[in-house]
């Protein structure tokens, strides 16, 4: 049988070039005319069969769409159009030789296979060089090999196990980036226009942009600074009892402590989990001193503070009667002493949010930066594929070969052999799983030359010392719990002995440590060493860091693994928001202005928050599982998100008194006429067209919905114009007096009249003149449009024009 022609086509030149060496090591490669992207050739048996393989990438993406030509421009239409607006997808103007370059590969190969990642946007990548190598050969068969590392155990498995690209998930990504630039393009027109000309200064060169995922990161941030600003702190009291072990037997009752301020700091928690830091007034009449009734003459051995059972209280007197009341009673009573094990669960497998919010706190890394360092890794074969949503791993996976090859690491090899020498790996498995990749994990040992950065070193750490830590054991220990009482109240104190530390020794990202307390016997009364009341006051919930943010996204399903980074990214690099020197995030004034003005408006669904987005993204889920369609997830969104713009341009007022209350006055009127008096009604139905001028001195017609709607008549080589309090008796527009600079329109046009008093919609030779100089732009109501939003054509790729 001959040889089979393959073309293998992988998503980056890294991989492909990681590949290579894994099925053809040593094999050279040639260069092509796309910048950055080799090509590969070597023999090959793929399933049983002698194969002539070329391996190859792109460069991500191949394809974007666009909008058509009457709709590219930002003033070429009414951004309400872009809801149903035909779509054309294009190569890349990037990419033009790549795609040549795969019309010659396809036309001599007989299969193609696809070995892109192993996720949404690898699969429609995957679909794009479908596309792409079938237009050069359609008979073409293409093939999916589906790997999660590019290691010879994994890249061995992916070829014996090809399968047939998914076209559902490939529907997903595309549904999700068809609605993401219809809404994107829309709202961002829509603000950036109308703020660039409330603030001609300030904000001229600006783009505001709107994401569907992009606002509602930004309303979980505006949320939190405002929850911080509306906070007004309220003072508490609690009792405080603490006991020193050693004062000698039957130890004579200590002195009273003096009234007044006493100190000491401490933490606390407020009913909504806040951390409270206690202001150091222990305000009352304080009991200090005191024997026990245990003790080792006179020396002090031990001493523990016992928590009120009661936490705190918001009524100063209460807590002072009660103080007394205890004083009155002068000795506390041991009433129970409790035992038991206490277990420290090790982790479970590393997700994508795990290992960047770890980074974060650990390492003072942004989330984008972090994913990129892991995806660097991956390439290079060090670490399996690090965007993934899986913290559990299957069964058919070989653990115990990947914790023998971190025996090899300096650092944690001892532990490494003692998990195999302990019963072999045993993982803890989370609950979650995207039923592509296995949890974050090494690949093989990497030594010093492996990696080439301070920021490699700590990811790859993390990711190796996560991994022995979840298939290793539990961290456990002993927790005695002693109860006392004195009078009505009771108190409690812990302690805590470790008996196994398990994973801990592996993992320093967590801490657990003991807490030894005196010895204590059932009934046993002692008297405390001081007792008093100490005043805290709550304090306000922090900013949000990074961290945090990404637990909210993923809590509330805003973006995947794969872009919650770039969508935090965005919103900083918009100038919605600032992150402080303790990486903590603080909206700014355009950010607060932003979700002001969408908050104060009446949406059936808000869209700073997080509903619209997390409905959508299980809807991609949906389409994947087959439970919906594409065109019927596209055309419910398209309906909802027009729905939601059109109350955007029909409240704009909101929006700009927001933006004035955060950004200052406004600079100029986004839609301030010339005159008082509209000159008639606009066609789209939306607004009044009225006589306004541009910062060059240009006279036009505007619509008073702008930019919602742009429709305008530019009335050229005028020097002045008015409009008239009486109205044409033919179609009812106010008539306008103008007046015609000399040489300013052919006289033919104006009748030899440069004081021209007319109606501008009668007038046909001047409204013919108008049309041909290309200076009429007045559009019709956008109608409802289909229920479905036009397919997706492909053209050949056009430069862009904004």
């Amino acid at each position: 049988m001959p040889r089979q022609r393959v073309l293998i086509v992988a998503e980056k030149p890294s991989v492909a070039k990681s590949m290579a060496a894994v099925l053809a090591p040593g094999v050279q490669s040639r260069g092509t005319h796309q910048q950055y992207v080799r090509m590969y050739e070597f023999d090959l048996r793929i399933q049983g069969r002698d194969s002539s393989v070329r391996l190859t990438s792109v460069l991500g993406h191949m394809m974007e769409h666009d909008f058509g030509e009457a709709h590219r421009r930002w003033r070429s239409c009414n951004p309400d159009e872009l809801f149903r607006a035909p779509l054309v997808r294009n190569v890349r103007q990037d990419q033009q030789a790549l795609e040549q370059l795969l019309h010659t590969e396809a036309r001599r190969a007989q299969v193609l296979i696809i070995a892109t990642d192993n996720d949404r946007e690898g699969e429609n990548i995957g679909f794009e060089i479908i596309a792409v190598c079938r237009h050069a050969n359609p008979g073409i068969a293409a093939r999916r090999m589906r790997f999660a590392a590019v290691t010879n155990q994994e890249v061995d498995r992916a070829l014996r196990t090809l399968s047939d690209p998914d076209q559902r998930t490939s529907d997903a990504c595309e549904a999700r980036s068809q609605l993401d630039l219809r809404v994107g393009a829309a709202f961002t027109r829509f603000q950036t226009l109308r703020l660039q000309a409330m603030y001609p200064q300030g904000l001229s060169e600006q783009i505001i942009s709107y994401g569907g995922c992009q606002f509602p990161t930004l309303g979980f941030v505006v949320d939190r600074y405002k929850e911080r600003a509306r906070f007004v702190a309220e003072d508490f009291w609690k009792l405080v009892l603490q006991y020193r072990e050693g004062n000698g037997d039957n130890g004579g009752d200590g002195g009273d402590g003096g009234d007044g301020d006493n100190g000491g700091d401490g933490d606390d928690g407020d009913d909504n989990g806040h951390s409270k830091k206690g202001r150091g007034r222990n305000r009352g009449r304080g009991r200090s001193g005191g024997g026990g009734n245990k003790g080792n003459g006179g020396v002090s051995t031990s001493q523990v503070t016992f928590n009120w059972c009661r936490g705190r209280v918001f009524d100063e007197d209460l807590c002072q009667m009660l103080l007394y009341t205890c004083e009155q009673e002068r000795e506390a009573r041991v009433i129970s002493i409790t035992g038991r094990k206490r277990t420290k669960p090790r982790p479970v497998g590393l997700m994508t949010t795990e290992l960047q919010k770890t980074a974060s706190r650990k390492f003072r890394m942004s989330p984008a930066q972090s994913l990129k360092t892991a995806e660097d890794l991956y390439t290079r074969g060090l670490i399996s594929y690090p965007r993934t949503e899986t913290d559990c791993y299957a069964e058919s996976m070989d653990l115990a070969a990947l914790v023998t090859e971190q025996t090899k690491s300096g650092q944690w090899g001892a532990f490494a052999s003692r998990v195999l020498e302990q019963g072999g790996p045993r993982p803890r498995n989370g609950r979650h799983s995207d039923d592509a990749h296995p949890p974050i994990h090494p690949t093989k040992h990497a030594g010093a030359g492996d990696l080439h950065s301070a920021q490699e070193r700590q990811i790859y750490e993390l990711v190796a010392r996560s991994f022995l830590a979840c298939v290793s054991s539990d961290a456990e220990a002993s927790q005695t719990t002693v109860t006392v009482r004195m009078s009505t109240e009771t108190f409690t104190a812990e302690g805590l002995q470790i008996t196994k530390r398990g994973y801990l020794d592996v993992y320093p990202y967590e801490a657990w440590s003991s807490k030894s307390i005196p010895t204590f016997t059932q009934d046993q009364v002692f008297v405390p060493s001081r007792l008093w009341v100490k005043c805290d006051e709550t304090s306000a919930p922090g900013l949000l860091s990074e961290a945090d943010l990404l637990t909210l996204m993923a809590k509330n399903e805003i973006g995947t693994d794969a872009t919650m980074a770039e969508h935090i990214k965005t919103i900083q690099e918009r100038a919605y928001v600032e992150q402080l020197p303790s990486r903590e995030l603080v909206p700014t004034t355009l950010g607060i202005g932003l979700v002001d003005g969408y908050d104060s408006m009446s949406f059936d669904i808000s869209l700073s928050k997080p509903h619209l987005r997390r409905a959508l993204e299980a809807d991609m889920k949906r389409i994947i599982s087959g439970h919906k369609s594409f065109d019927d997830v596209v055309a419910e969104y398209v309906a909802q998100y027009q729905q939601a713009f059109r109350v955007t341009c029909s409240e704009a007022r909101s929006l700009d008194q927001a933006i004035e209350a955060n950004l200052g006055p406004r600079e100029a009127d986004p839609g301030a006429p010339v005159a008082a008096t509209p000159v008639r009604a606009c066609p789209c139905g939306q607004g009044q067209l009225y006589l306004k001028t541009t910062r060059e001195g240009r006279h036009f017609l505007g619509c008073s919905a702008y930019p919602g709607c742009t429709s305008r008549v530019f009335i050229p080589g005028i020097s002045s114009v008015e409009t008239k309090p009486n109205a044409c008796p033919t179609c009812g527009a106010h008539l306008l007096a103008l007046v015609f600079k000399r040489g300013g329109v052919p006289m033919h046009v104006i009748d030899g009249e440069r004081n021209l008093t007319t109606c501008l919609f009668c007038n046909r030779s001047l409204t013919a003149y108008l049309k041909q100089a290309g200076e009429w732009h007045l559009r019709a109501a956008a109608g409802g449009g289909a229920s479905v939003a036009p397919s997706v054509t492909r053209q050949p790729a056009s430069s862009q024009e904004q």
